[in-house]
């Protein structure tokens, strides 16, 4: 097996480095043509020097072979990392004599290296000895080009069928997690470098970041076949570097081993295929059980000795039949997948009730279902229907953030693996009155850490499991506090006939439970959902900060009259402090005041027992940012009168809007917070109900009645718990690290950009705080509030043709990002926002 790396290594040819386009994002990528004549497969190897490129070149050679008798277009094989010497070469020496071609080209195949450095070592090591840096968006920038190109051929009429390509093999450089190739650009949270321990040389080559080389080509988001090592220990190896493969989301198609020269130990092809035919099957990301079938495990004779050419070998009989019957096992695996991703749509159309939407349009063909076939980073691997034998992928900015839960990006490997320890500890165990390492480690952070939302004020945890149930149990604690106050300070039950409710704000929508739905104002979100529904609380208006032709203010409401009042910046918005001195501050809390008596001394016997706030940012009430005195003004009438205060954090908190809890903008604690969403970094529901320890007492008794009886199945379930050690501490680096004093309420999108937008035609206002932009548009004769997308809806289609997936609310149409979005990235969206609204004027 060496003496085969040494023959490779000793051919060398040049090649040399094509035309990178630099591009901003991976969302702004080719789309790939995926057809079913066009098997397309990456192959991995389960370490150097297990003969990938000896694979490699007997699937080139038996495609080769059969293209004469059978049509099957060209092979096209893909070197994208090459170091010292040359794997194409090595294809080219032994597909040269096939079909009367002398040097293998125009033999029904070509090869295609992308770059090459001389050091006979890892990439990143070759590209730093070298100072030849090459990023991770290079790399896949140009493999993506070149797929595009070749798969440009294979519809044309004008070509000749042999010219066609009908096959694709793409060969990575080492094992599944040997480094790409460095760069000073792979400077992400995910990429590896010496940096963390050679902080005084930054600037040097050693800082470059590299992927290992499973990371890197995930967004191509195509099957696999690895490539085992067959010598004595290569069960281990190949186990480890198959698994590492699944958890990265990979459909692994096939396994491959050259047996040994040395038999002792015999093949460790019957080991691989009894640990593959388990009960318990192994499972791709997407469901789909891997390597049962006959064919899907195979190997290959032992390399002969170094006397022996090598040709004699890829010419036997034995070689050329299970070659033949492997790659006509893997195209066929590939037409089977692209069968089963071509009937998604209808599938899903048939058995799916899909959230908030109206099957009707779906049942009329007006709408069609977006087919998701992968995310990676910030990005949507999306197909589209192109014709009967394939589809086109296109990848596409996740502008929504997938409903505000992404943290960490689709796909983070570091992620996925926190989860997977969990689940292979724990799995899942039962709560009360459990403890475990995950949970207790978990409210530690929340309650204790630099970048915890509960520091300094609250002292309990309550684990649930979304937002809309995390808000529920957080309105039982601070009504139960409420009536426990009352009857601790004198004042005694409540009398007979006294109705006790909530205070909230107009337009808040705490989630889709049936206790929480009457904390709204009636809307499409619950009138006509269910019978039981009945708004149970005082419903207050309130300012919003947006930007209008340009300059920032409040907007004109029933708080503030018809009053347009106007700010220098953000900034002097954002300063709580310095404007509770101020008139508007005593005329917020007179005008609550006011409407809570007239309220409370009304007919219908309404006693106010909680406040619940949506603290800054108002999402599904419109992507609305509140003025942060009107509502500390609110917690402050609340607390002269003993009312229970709760944030419903669930959308703004966790560095939403660029700060942990908005207790720091607000400058005032609450007795109850609920978080959701971005706690687990967007991989699994989880949601936390954060308390005082006044309300935790309200609970403590004698009886177990008097406890508070609420949970679920999967209360703190320990993967959940992990993956949000994992997330926050991530934020706390992100956000809190370092000796950087930037305000991250503005660290994502531009200030000035922003401003401009409200600038544009059609638009009435924007405004922007953390990872969120939203533009309010005029609206139009279709209606108002969540059903007014007469305008919004052709701009979101504008975003989508143009890489950004997005959903609008209403007449608002938002971008929002994940807290590991670069500025850059942000700048890039703002400019595609800007020309989609342009586009409503054509």
């Amino acid at each position: 097996m060496i003496w085969s790396k040494r023959l490779i290594t000793s051919i060398k040819t040049n090649c040399s480095r094509k035309n990178v386009p630099s591009l901003s994002s991976f969302s702004t990528l080719p789309s790939l043509h995926v057809s079913k004549d066009v098997p397309t497969h990456i192959i991995f190897g389960a370490n150097t020097d297990v003969g990938k490129t000896i694979v490699s070149t007997s699937l080139v050679r038996s495609h080769v072979q059969c293209n004469p008798d059978q049509g099957k277009g060209k092979v096209h094989y893909i070197k994208p990392l090459q170091c010292g010497g040359s794997d194409e070469g090595f294809v080219t020496k032994h597909v040269s004599n096939l079909n009367g071609a002398g040097d293998g080209t125009g033999a029904g195949w070509e090869g295609h290296t992308l770059f090459n450095w001389d050091t006979p070592a890892s990439p990143h090591l070759a590209s730093r000895l070298e100072n030849k840096p090459m990023s991770d968006e290079q790399v896949l920038s140009s493999l993506y080009s070149k797929l595009s190109e070749v798969n440009s051929n294979s519809n044309s009429n004008s070509i000749a069928m042999q010219e066609h390509c009908g096959r694709l093999l793409i060969e990575t450089a080492g094992g599944v997690l040997s480094p790409s190739s460095a760069s000073p650009d792979n400077n992400l949270p995910k990429h590896a470098n010496a940096s963390m321990n050679n902080s005084s040389n930054k600037s040097s080559s050693a800082s470059w970041g590299w992927s290992t080389q499973a990371d890197l080509y995930k967004p191509l988001q195509l099957p696999a076949v690895l490539v085992g090592d067959g010598r004595l220990g290569g069960i281990s190896a190949t186990l480890s570097a198959l698994e590492s493969l699944i958890i990265r989301g990979y459909d692994v198609h096939g396994i491959v081993f050259i047996d040994d020269n040395d038999g002792e130990h015999g093949s460790n092809l019957p080991a691989l295929r009894e640990y593959a035919s388990r009960i318990l099957a192994l499972r791709s990301g997407s469901g789909r059980s891997l390597l049962k079938e006959e064919g899907s495990i195979v190997s290959l004779p032992p390399i002969p000795d170094i006397s022996i050419p090598l040709d004699e070998w890829f010419a036997s009989n034995e070689v050329v039949e299970q070659t033949a019957r492997l790659d006509d096992f893997l195209c066929q695996s590939w037409r089977d997948h692209v069968d089963v991703l071509q009937g998604l749509r209808e599938n899903g159309k048939e058995s799916l009730w899909w959230p908030f939407t109206q099957h009707q349009g779906h049942n009329d063909n007006k709408i069609t279902a977006t087919v998701i076939d992968g995310a990676t980073g910030d990005n949507f691997s999306i197909l589209h229907d192109n014709d009967k034998d394939g589809m086109e992928r296109t990848s596409h900015f996740d502008a929504c953030a997938s409903w505000w839960t992404q943290g960490m990006g689709h796909g983070e490997t570091s992620l996925g693996l926190a989860a997977a320890a969990a689940a292979g500890k724990f799995g899942h165990v039962i709560f009360p009155d459990v403890v475990h390492a995950p949970a207790t480690e978990l409210a530690d952070r929340l309650l204790h850490s630099k970048s915890g939302p509960g520091r300094d004020w609250a002292s309990r945890v309550f684990f649930t499991d979304d937002g809309s149930t995390a808000v529920e149990v957080a309105i039982k604690m601070g009504l139960k506090k409420f009536v426990y106050d009352r009857e601790k300070n004198g004042k005694g039950p409540l009398e007979e006939g006294i109705k006790l409710t909530v205070c909230a704000q107009q337009d808040c929508y705490h989630g889709d439970t049936l206790g929480v739905m009457d904390v709204a104002e009636p809307s499409v979100f619950n009138e006509g959902q269910h019978p039981w529904y009945e708004p149970k609380g005082l419903f207050l208006s309130y300012p919003t900060i947006r930007y209008k032709d340009g300059k920032i203010g409040l907007t004109p409401t029933k708080c503030i009259g018809q009053d347009n009042r106007m700010f220098n910046d953000i900034d002097e918005i954002m300063n709580v402090d310095e404007r509770l001195k101020s008139d508007l501050y005593s005329h917020y809390c007179d005008q609550i005041q006011s409407e809570w008596d007239d309220y409370e001394e009304g007919d219908e016997s309404f006693l106010i027992g909680s406040v619940i706030i949506e603290p800054i940012l108002l999402g599904a009430g419109g992507m609305r940012f509140i003025d942060p005195l009107w509502q500390r003004a609110l917690m402050d009438i609340a607390r002269s009168k003993d009312v229970p205060v709760i944030f419903d954090e669930v959308a703004s908190g966790l560095y939403r809007v660029g700060v942990s809890s908005c207790r720091e903008i607000l400058k005032a604690d609450p007795d109850i917070a609920a978080y959701a969403k971005l706690l687990t970094g967007g991989l699994v529901p989880m949601s936390v109900t954060l308390a005082t320890e006044d309300v935790f007492n309200t609970y403590l008794g004698d009886t177990k009645g008097q406890a508070l009886l609420h949970g679920h199945s999967y209360t703190a379930h320990p993967v959940g718990c992990v993956s949000s050690i994992h997330a926050l501490d991530a934020y706390a680096e992100l956000f809190e690290g370092g000796d950087s004093n930037e305000d991250n309420t503005k660290a994502f999108f531009d200030q000035g950009v922003v401003s401009q937008l409200s600038k544009l035609p059609f638009v009435a206002e924007s405004m922007s705080l953390g990872t969120v932009v939203a533009v309010t548009l005029e609206a139009d004769s279709g209606g108002s509030g969540y059903t007014a997308a007469g305008r919004s809806l052709p701009v979101v289609q504008h975003l989508m043709k143009n890489g950004v997936y997005a959903r609008p609310l209403g007449n608002v149409v938002y971008i929002m990002v994940s807290p590991l979005t670069s500025r850059e990235e942000c700048s890039r969206l703002c400019g595609v926002l800007k020309d989609a609204i342009l586009s409503l004027q054509q």
